[in-house]
């Protein structure tokens, strides 16, 4: 039986590899998860925010229409594991609607599924 492997199914394996996870390593599974996850949705925000703002990080000559990245606000996002501790861009005008996650937002969808699904049960 032949395996196929995409580009992404071969990183991933490397990480396994290179950080010599073990089945016994549950925690340190679900953390090294969290952290990935944490990063998955920061570099998303910030892609979002470089879209809105029309031009990317340190670029040299942006356009300058007074608004600029102005730090971030942190947010707790609880998944369906754990919750995960995010630093939210922000923009100096107040403009930046993220998408991937919503202002007040505090959940992901798939959590907002299973509580559904729990309810529609009862």
């Amino acid at each position: 039986m032949e395996s196929y492997m995409t580009k992404d199914d071969d990183i991933i394996q490397s990480l396994i590899k290179q950080l010599d996870l073990k089945p016994s390593d549950g925690d340190s599974i679900e953390a090294l998860a969290d952290k990935l996850r944490k990063q998955l949705y920061e570099t998303a925000l910030a892609a979002e925010l470089e879209e809105h703002l029309g031009y990317s990080k340190h670029a040299r000559g942006a356009k300058t229409d007074g608004n600029s990245r102005n730090g971030y606000s942190k947010k707790t996002l609880k998944t369906n594991k754990s919750k995960v501790e995010l630093d939210i861009p922000r923009d100096r005008n107040g403009t930046f609607e993220p998408q991937i996650i919503k202002k007040n937002q505090t959940r992901t969808g798939v959590l907002d599924e299973q509580i559904i699904a729990l309810y529609a049960r009862a």
